[in-house]
């Protein structure tokens, strides 16, 4: 294929890969796009589905009432029925769906009322579900009374804004294929060894860790003696919101694109059992997680981390002709979900 009709069919490849979840189909000739089978779940799993104003314009000293509908598009209760383990120490306020009123235009605004889960609640901007059920939908109600005219003299404007921040729990699968390395041979010789790519699956969640092989799979292992590959982390956030994190210190939720590192756990890679997967036991090895947990905190970048490398030992001298291992990875965080509206107050003539 000529470099003009690859060029052209570049549009074709884009919208298959952007147009679903799912990414199944290796180009040969185009390197960015990976080929690895990857199939990602829901993105966003709390989401503030509406949020309006009734009446959106008011006089002096009237009252404003806001709606919000929060809604788990996800297939899981949240908090999740497992629980987040890593989450556990945080104050139990903390593990509920938090819907605030975080900027209510103070002094353009008095006498704010919410009415949370059946509840009016006088003076408050917050409402905190213990609980929503997947497709569930709740409705969030503020009243808000505009300042006088003395206070509000002239036409004003103001952006009134919410969040949902709530906690959750993603995992994701990776596949890592071996080969006996003279079954890998007898194929080579007969024109019958395939390459194969992982199968990636990134479970529910904004957060998405992702694990995958940096070597040609399957990776071959010749007996009795030990091989080495090398695997990478990356985390994306692929919701539309923001990565929190508890801040144990101050009993707050800080939105800055960390994760502490105790909050990434790796299984299916370590020392015990029947396990061939172990860690890079080399002195100075680079390895940037270990013993199932990264060795730093996580810092997004342009909603993305950078690659966290391993080389990891294979050591499994009774391999069969073919087999297939699996790594898990889970990440525990905290999302935000904001949306804002404007308002007008606006004095009669």
């Amino acid at each position: 294929m000529d470099l003009r009709k690859s060029l052209l069919l570049v549009p074709i490849i884009l919208v298959v890969f952007t147009s679903g979840c799912t990414s199944p189909v290796c180009i040969p000739f185009l390197p960015f796009i990976p080929c690895d089978r990857v199939v990602e779940l829901e993105d966003d799993v709390i989401v503030i589905k509406s949020f309006d104003a009734l009446p959106q314009t008011v006089s002096p000293g009237q009252q404003i009432k806001l709606v919000a509908y929060i809604q788990n598009v996800g297939k899981e209760p949240v908090p999740q029925k497992e629980g987040q383990g890593k989450l556990e120490k945080i104050p139990i306020d903390r593990q509920k769906i938090t819907v605030d009123l975080y900027d209510y235009c103070e002094g353009l605004f008095s006498d704010i009322r919410v009415n949370c889960e059946g509840k009016t609640n006088y003076n408050e901007h917050k409402c905190e579900i213990t609980n929503l059920l997947p497709g569930q939908v709740k409705e969030i109600d503020w009243t808000l009374k505009a300042g006088s005219k003395d206070q509000v003299p002239l036409k004003t404007e103001c952006d009134l804004k919410i969040s949902v921040t709530y906690p959750y729990k993603t995992i994701s699968l990776t596949d890592i294929s071996f080969i006996d390395y003279h079954e890998m041979q007898n194929r080579l010789n007969e024109g019958t060894f395939r390459k194969k790519d992982s199968y990636i699956v990134s479970g529910y969640g904004p957060i998405k860790p992702r694990m995958t092989v940096e070597d040609q799979q399957p990776i071959p292992v010749q007996q009795g003696e030990p091989g080495r590959t090398v695997i990478a982390l990356r985390i994306k956030n692929s919701g539309k919101g923001y990565l929190c994190r508890p801040d144990i210190t101050t009993n707050k939720v800080v939105c800055d694109s960390k994760i502490p590192k105790d909050y990434v756990t790796i299984e299916g890679i370590g020392s015990g059992g029947d396990n061939m997967l172990r860690y890079s036991t080399e002195e100075g090895s680079t390895c940037l997680f270990r013993n199932s947990q990264l060795k730093e905190d996580v810092t997004l970048i342009k909603k993305e981390s950078p690659p966290y490398l391993c080389e990891i030992e294979i050591n499994n001298v009774n391999l069969p002709k073919e087999t297939t291992k699996y790594v898990t990875t889970s990440v525990e965080y905290m999302y935000e979900f904001r949306k804002e509206l404007r308002v007008t107050i606006e004095p009669k003539t």
